[in-house]
C-alpha cells in the first residue's frame, strides 16, 4: 500500500513550483530591461532548478503511484509532461555542447521555430509548464482525499 507522502510532495511542488515558474519570466524580463545581469542570472538559475525539481518529483510520483487507483493517471501524466517540457531546453543546451551534434541541433531548432523571437517562444513554453504544473498539483491535492490514514 502506497503512502500519501509523494502525493503531498507532488501537490506542494506542483502548486508552489508552478506559481514560481509562471512568475519567473516576468522577473527575467524586468531584469533584462533594467540590465541587471546578477538578478537575471539568479532568477534564471532558480527557474532551471525549479524545472528540474518538478521533473524529478513528477517522475518519482508517476512511478510510485503506477497502478494505484487513488491517484489519477491523468494527473500523474500531466505533471510528468510539465516536467519534460520544462527540462527540454536544458537537454537541448547539453546536446549543443557535443561537437558533431551542435550544428545539426541548431539547424533543426532554427527550422522549427523560424520567424519567431526565441525569448517569446521560451516564454510561452514556460507559461505552459507553469499552468500544467499548477493544474496537476491541484489534481494531486484533490487525490489526497482518497488516502486513508
Amino acid at each position: 500500500m502506497q503512502s500519501k507522502k509523494w502525493a503531498i510532495w507532488s501537490a506542494f511542488v506542483g502548486i508552489i513550483g508552478g506559481a514560481f515558474i509562471m512568475v519567473a519570466p516576468l522577473g527575467l524580463l524586468a531584469a533584462g530591461i533594467g540590465a541587471n545581469g546578477q538578478m537575471f542570472d539568479n532568477i534564471f538559475i532558480l527557474l532551471l532548478c525549479t524545472c528540474v525539481v518538478v521533473f524529478g518529483v513528477a517522475l518519482k510520483s508517476k512511478l510510485y503511484y503506477k497502478g494505484d487507483d487513488r491517484v489519477s493517471t491523468f494527473v500523474a501524466n500531466t505533471f510528468f509532461v510539465a516536467g519534460v517540457i520544462g527540462c527540454t531546453p536544458i537537454f537541448i543546451a547539453f546536446l549543443l555542447r557535443i561537437p558533431f551534434l551542435g550544428e545539426g541541433i541548431l539547424w533543426l531548432v532554427d527550422s522549427i521555430f523560424s520567424g519567431g523571437e526565441p525569448f517569446t517562444i521560451i516564454f510561452q513554453a514556460i507559461w505552459i509548464v507553469g499552468i500544467l504544473s499548477i493544474v496537476s498539483g491541484i489534481g494531486y491535492a484533490v487525490c489526497l482525499k482518497n488516502f486513508k490514514e
